[in-house]
């Protein structure tokens, strides 16, 4: 959201965008700076088990704590991985060369994969989060995906 003054925004859409982050909490970081109180984040998120990302593993919160902390590079190898390996279903030559081409290209991806309780841990998390003041409104399972309504809260 460079480009965006700060606390310029009344309301941020951002439907099925976090599954194509690289690094989440940098992303909502970049929400919350944009917001300004008592501004709303209206996110959809798929939910692994309907979607094409069920056989994949669930992102731990302290991967993502490690992508912010660290950079993403530390793991972009291993979602590629997964994604040939889950989603395409490959194997051997075909799998490796799929993989190691993505991840020259930087292609695109789910690089995070949540069920609802995993994105409550990280929405959860979230508010807990220092200097952020986004908290949980609401979330509701809709279908493959949850909505979450974020409110900026004053500092």
């Amino acid at each position: 959201m460079r480009g965006i003054a700060d606390e310029s925004m009344d309301f941020v859409i951002a439907n099925h965008v976090m599954e194509h982050v690289e690094d989440p909490l940098r992303a909502l970081k970049s929400i919350s700076r944009v917001l300004r109180p008592p501004g709303i984040a209206f996110l959809a998120l798929p939910d692994k088990r309907f979607t094409f990302d069920r056989d994949r593993r669930i992102t731990p919160l302290d991967h993502l704590i490690r992508d912010h902390e660290d950079g993403p590079d530390w793991s972009l190898a291993g979602h590629y991985d997964e994604w040939c390996r889950c989603v395409d279903g490959l194997a051997g030559d075909a799998h490796r060369h799929k993989s190691s081409t993505m991840l020259a290209q930087r292609a695109n991806i789910h690089f995070h994969v949540w069920d609802y309780s995993a994105m409550l841990e990280l929405f959860c998390h979230v508010a807990r989060m220092p200097g952020l003041n986004l908290g949980i409104e609401l979330s509701m399972l809709n279908s493959i995906e949850v909505i979450w309504i974020l409110r900026k809260v004053a500092a």
